[in-house]
């Protein structure tokens, strides 16, 4: 039996109403993955093929559905990627787009449903248009900007901290020490380029204050990897670097230690760890 499955859904207020977005895919159709493996295929589009809904005809068809997001407030989704797509009855699936376009703001999208909808209704018995919208990607948004901190703050793009920014760039370090302090949420998000924003997660400034005086990493000892620092680890790999800077760092030699028995020994083919102390300096970190 075949049927949709719902991954994520996303509602848009604008003033013409709220655009219901869902990405949905077949459970017996599949697509190719870059690592050479498949998954079940999945694609955003607008649900009841309506870029705009008033609040009331939304609510009465599915109570659950609840707007009130600005485009790009919370989700930082970055665009919405727009078009009508034309097909041509008894021509053997000839079809067409018109109105492409991106757009980013609540006036762009409003803008871009008005000629949609003229499209829309001057169409001519021989067309069945399509409204396709989608966010960039086939994965589900992840809104982590929701939750709101109070006071001073540092941002972080996946595993590194953001050292510097400035329009259409981003400048990031895994190094903690170097780590930009923001005085609040609000400054964060207005500083840094709306393009980097989405996947941005956010951390009270105390927190990683006290991570700066951390001191102590782990080394690999022996074999040809000797002297390297240990960066991360995942569920299968123990990460390395030649740079300091780019060490997980704790807060004293116990804990490091304690990580070694637990973590790392035994489950890979390093001759062994030691734990060393990076100076306040800079200088070599010391055993």
């Amino acid at each position: 039996m075949s049927y949709e499955i719902v991954y994520d859904r996303r509602f848009i207020r604008s003033p013409l109403g709220i655009t219901p977005m869902i990405l949905a895919g077949s459970n017996n159709c599949y697509e190719p993955m870059p690592n050479g493996r498949e998954r079940r295929e999945r694609s955003w589009s607008p649900l009841f093929n309506d870029p705009a809904i008033p609040e009331e005809a939304l609510m009465a068809r599915v109570r659950s559905c609840w707007g009130g997001e600005e485009l790009q407030e919370y989700a930082h989704c970055g665009s919405l990627s727009c078009a009508l797509s034309i097909w041509y009855r008894n021509s053997n699936g000839t079809n067409r787009r018109e109105l492409s376009r991106t757009v980013g703001m609540t006036d762009e999208l409003v803008q871009w449903i008005g000629e949609a909808r003229a499209r829309m209704a001057n169409r001519t018995d021989n067309e069945e248009i399509y409204y396709d919208m989608r966010f960039s990607g086939r994965e589900p948004l992840r809104l982590q900007g929701r939750n709101i901190i109070s006071g001073a703050v540092v941002a972080i793009k996946g595993k590194y901290y953001v050292s510097g920014c400035m329009p259409g760039k981003l400048e990031t370090t895994m190094d903690v020490t170097k780590a930009m302090i923001f005085s609040g949420m609000d400054e964060a998000r207005c500083r840094i380029d709306p393009y980097f924003l989405r996947g941005m997660r956010f951390m009270k400034a105390e927190n990683v204050k006290a991570r700066m005086g951390w001191r102590f990493c782990i080394r690999v000892q022996g074999g040809s990897r000797d002297g390297m620092y240990m960066e991360r680890l995942t569920r299968s790999r123990f990460h390395m670097t030649y740079h300091q800077e780019s060490a997980r760092r704790f807060p004293d030699r116990m804990t490091a230690e304690r990580y070694i028995e637990k973590r790392l020994k035994g489950r890979f083919s390093v001759p062994g760890f030691s734990v060393y102390e990076i100076q306040q300096n800079g200088g070599e970190a010391r055993a």
